[in-house]
């Protein structure tokens, strides 16, 4: 099993191409590469955190896309999530900060998707990371070591100690491929 990291697929968002200059014609088109490419590098028993902007689209939309990717996916929800898909599900949550809270596990996907706090902080290996769909200026032991991983940005802000933006314009601008980041490739970007 690998861990993976990934955000801001928008699919289904045609203006995104122009927006981020992605290569595609639609976004139908943008949304098949995508998707292949994620199913290329996720396994079935993988797990990726998606750390915000599946789609702005509906609900139905949002679960036909995650029925089409590949692992144990959990997310983070980003700006685009929650003025869409997830738009008015936090009206009766209370945010607790404890390690491995989960707010929603939609029925019937025993454990394949979850949707986490805004600010999740991930142990693996010896490893922490904090994740969060925004790139944070501190965070919770960056001094330590502890890493930082985000989206929203596009690839845009320039890299700060033990932080990287795992989006998928960031994998290609460093691998050429649209995909999500391997955990281990992520903790390795962060600290050069």
């Amino acid at each position: 099993m690998t861990i993976h990291l990934t955000a801001d697929l928008h699919l289904g968002h045609a203006n995104i191409c122009e927006y981020c200059n992605r290569p595609f014609i639609s976004a139908d088109e943008m949304d098949a590469a995508l998707i292949d490419n994620w199913n290329k590098h996720v396994a079935p028993d993988d797990t990726v955190y998606l750390l915000g902007d599946l789609t702005l689209q509906n609900r139905e939309a949002a679960w036909r896309y995650l029925n089409q990717l590949q692992g144990h996916i959990k997310i983070i929800p980003g700006n685009h999530d929650m003025a869409g898909w997830l738009k008015g599900q936090w009206k009766d949550v209370k945010y607790i900060w404890r390690r491995g809270d989960v707010l929603v596990e939609p029925a019937g996907w025993q454990g394949r998707a979850q949707i986490l706090p805004p600010i999740y902080l991930l142990r693996h290996e010896g490893n922490r990371a904090v994740l969060s769909h925004y790139a944070l200026r501190t965070w919770y032991h960056r001094d330590s070591g502890v890493a930082h991983f985000y989206g929203h940005s596009h690839g845009t802000l320039p890299p700060v100690a033990c932080s990287l933006d795992v989006g998928v314009d960031s994998a290609f601008k460093r691998t050429g491929t649209y995909r999500p980041f391997r955990l281990s490739e992520a903790w390795g970007a962060s600290k050069a």
